[in-house]
């Protein structure tokens, strides 16, 4: 009985997963049917940016790099193992049709990527919730719930405080957003989860009520944590943190206890130090290469300072979590006398109140530091129903629906996306048609200079360098920026362009619709520019060095 139970839960998790990851992959195909004559989809509905720079990634792995050097800056690189998934997985791809082929496998390796991190959602759940209506809800809300965003945006505050609500630009603080379209954060996520179960349960030798549905979960925690990693070096970073801070006030409190009389908390604090001991002794090689990467390469050093992502002010995630932190605040309070070292709840507990230290970090990507902990705070809320019956939770089911109004915002809106063809979801069919003449022209280190919207989309179709294109991964942006207004304007003198041309060795230069927005300047008329390609608004032009 008990295996059919359990064979029962596993099929309810795993179907789940799949009908989730179907419904967030039709916007995609929507996409696909909509584009026409006059448009070619890129194969993202939201943050485009950033979705053609993985697609740019994976180009580079097909065209033969297994270090990452961002096509986005048109400087010496000496390149860094990472981002590794994108650049193999570009070598699946090959002409003709490849930037199809490049969408296809993202989005492939994103559906993968989101069913694991579902499992291994409910997976992690399962150490903490008894009942499987709890899990069930739990893993529903972790995976497709948001917060109270939704109110701002009805009430015409959807830049309150400066800030879009976390809900709608956030994949850390939810969820919802790394399954829906940033493929390599759900099985960063899947891997973390796991990790952590399996830290848990090696550390207390239990698994309550729980076999996990895919054999990776029982793996060591140490070889997990390398895997995320490969996959988000931060998030793998952040597991360090939480282990290293779980270690410290265990054994603190194990000291008071010890100084009040009472006994060591058995074998617990030794099989910590121990599991820690090997798990960080596994990784230790890959989280030293990263910090030596991120210090000594300069043009590593130069990205991180300028990818800043600050945290919002504390009142957005007060609104993000607003609905669930009456619960967990209650719980807390119930179950803060409870707590017992022999319990695996402590790390949940913790997990909780590291949060406002890591929020004073001065560290220019501290918002991301936030991974994972909308699943302590359901599964705190709903420790407080876990051992009631079925019914007695059904309220809080309806409860619980006022964290879904923000996902299907985004789930719809992505629709609408879809279904009306404009920049820079979708790409005029006549600028891809530019874009594949120069892939038949360029060879591999040309750099090209156009604006930054063609900049950014450019190297998801053509493996080559641009001189803007992307903010963190084009570094000394803001200055990059300015010259290359410039560069198109009546205004500026021959040899301001020149110059900017010389100092980035440029080989094509883009005159596209978005470069006459800049200005009037006519390349044609330029004695070191020489016309390759034009069609319509689209012209091209080689330097004459």
């Amino acid at each position: 009985m008990k295996a059919d139970k359990i064979n029962s839960e596993n099929r309810w998790v795993i179907v789940f997963a799949l009908v989730v990851m179907v419904l967030l992959s039709v916007p995609y195909f929507v996409g696909y049917q909509q584009a026409a004559d006059e448009w070619v989809f890129t194969g993202f509905l939201f943050g485009v940016t950033d979705g053609n720079s993985y697609l740019a990634k994976m180009l580079s792995g097909a065209a033969g790099e297994w270090l990452f050097r961002t096509p986005y800056s048109a400087v010496h690189q000496d390149g860094a193992l990472i981002f590794f998934p994108y650049l193999l997985l570009g070598k699946l791809s090959a002409q003709p049709g490849q930037h199809p082929q490049l969408v296809a496998i993202y989005h492939i390796f994103r559906f993968a990527g989101g069913v694991l991190a579902i499992i291994a959602t409910y997976d992690f759940m399962a150490l903490f919730l008894r009942q499987v209506h709890s899990r069930r809800l739990g893993v529903f809300l972790a995976t497709l719930g948001g917060g109270g965003g939704w109110i701002l945006v009805l009430l015409g505050r959807s830049q309150w405080l400066g800030f879009l609500p976390l809900d709608f630009f956030s994949p850390e603080t939810f969820g919802f957003l790394g399954i829906f379209g940033i493929a390599h954060l759900p099985w960063a996520r899947a891997f973390f989860l796991w990790g952590l179960r399996a830290f848990l349960i090696r550390v207390y030798d239990s698994d309550p009520l729980n076999v996990p549905i895919l054999g990776i979960a029982n793996w060591p925690p140490g070889l997990l944590w390398v895997l995320t990693l490969i996959f988000q070096q931060l998030t793998g970073m952040l597991i360090g943190v939480l282990v290293g801070w779980y270690l410290v006030i265990f054994l603190a409190i194990n000291g008071i206890r010890r100084y009040l009389g009472h006994a060591w908390a058995g074998p617990y604090w030794k099989k910590l130090i121990q599991t820690a001991f090997w798990a960080g002794l596994i990784t230790l090689p890959l989280v030293g290469y990263s910090f030596w990467v991120y210090f000594q390469d300069p043009f590593i050093n130069q990205w991180m300072a300028q990818n800043r992502l600050p945290a919002p002010p504390i009142p957005h995630y007060l609104v993000a979590y607003g609905f669930l932190l009456p619960f967990v605040v209650i719980a807390l309070v119930k179950k803060i006398r409870q707590l017992d070292l022999k319990k695996m709840e402590l790390f949940l507990f913790t997990w909780f109140f590291l949060i406002p230290l890591l929020f004073m970090m001065p560290f220019n990507l501290q918002r991301r530091l936030i991974e994972g902990f909308w699943i302590v705070l359901v599964i705190l809320a709903l420790s407080l129903f876990d051992f009631t019956p079925k019914r007695g939770i059904q309220w809080i089911r309806v409860y619980s629906l006022f964290t879904i109004p923000s996902t299907l915002i985004l789930w719809i809106g992505s629709f609408t996306a879809a279904q009306n063809p404009t920049i820079p979801v979708f790409r005029p069919t006549a600028e891809v048609a530019a874009f594949n003449f120069l892939a038949r022209t360029t060879t591999a280190n040309d750099v090209v200079l156009s604006s930054f919207e063609t900049g950014n989309a450019l190297p998801a179709w053509i493996p080559v360098y641009v001189v803007l294109g992307h903010g963190p991964e084009t570094i000394n942006h803001a200055q990059i920026a300015t010259r290359v207004s410039a560069f198109y304007t009546l205004e500026s003198s021959d040899q301001v362009r020149r110059s900017l041309l010389d100092d980035y060795n440029v080989d094509y230069v883009f005159w596209g619709p978005e470069e006459r927005e800049l200005g009037s300047w006519q390349p044609g008329e330029a004695d070191y520019l020489f016309e390759i390609f034009s069609d319509g608004e689209y012209s091209i032009f080689s330097v004459i060095k």
